[in-house]
């Protein structure tokens, strides 16, 4: 969860600010995050397709 500092975050940048977590479990935690409602994620229709959490 300090990873989520308050600020609107892509996918890519969690990923590297908890350098030992698996996609996996980095999935499974951010939607809990997110079904608790504690982040919100919007998703970009992009090429590269775009989520970022804040």
């Amino acid at each position: 969860m300090g990873s989520l500092d308050f600020r609107t975050k892509r996918y890519s940048e969690i990923e590297r600010d908890i350098p030992k977590i698996n996609l996996g479990m980095l999935s499974k935690e951010l939607k809990d995050l997110e079904a608790n409602r504690l982040v919100v994620q919007k998703v970009y229709d992009a090429i590269p397709l775009t989520l970022n959490m804040n």
